[in-house]
């Protein structure tokens, strides 16, 4: 089944800050971050289901490398994965689904 991504202005303006974050610390580190995140979407994409749900709707794939947790949600009628979050870990939990 082919699905089609959804980001949010929220997913780019935390993807942004991330890139920017992780470029200031390192140059290119802002791309390997940035290429991670659309890595791991693309893994979202091809097995929509393989992470597990945290909420009755909502799923969370774990970067592997940065503290970063794609929280997304599976629209299976509309072939749509909804992004709801590119969230950084170091965040107060509590803001995860808001």
């Amino acid at each position: 089944m082919n699905f089609k991504v959804v980001l949010l202005p929220r997913d780019r303006r935390e993807l942004l800050e991330g890139w920017v974050w992780y470029e200031d610390k390192q140059k290119g580190l802002g791309d390997k971050f940035k290429k991670e995140v659309y890595d791991t979407i693309n893994h979202i994409l091809s097995y929509p289901e393989h992470y597990p749900l945290k909420t009755r709707i909502y799923r969370e794939a774990v970067e592997m490398i940065f503290p970063y947790i794609v929280i997304y949600r599976v629209l299976k009628k509309e072939k749509m994965i909804v992004v709801l979050s590119i969230f950084n870990a170091g965040r107060n939990p509590k803001e995860k689904y808001k």
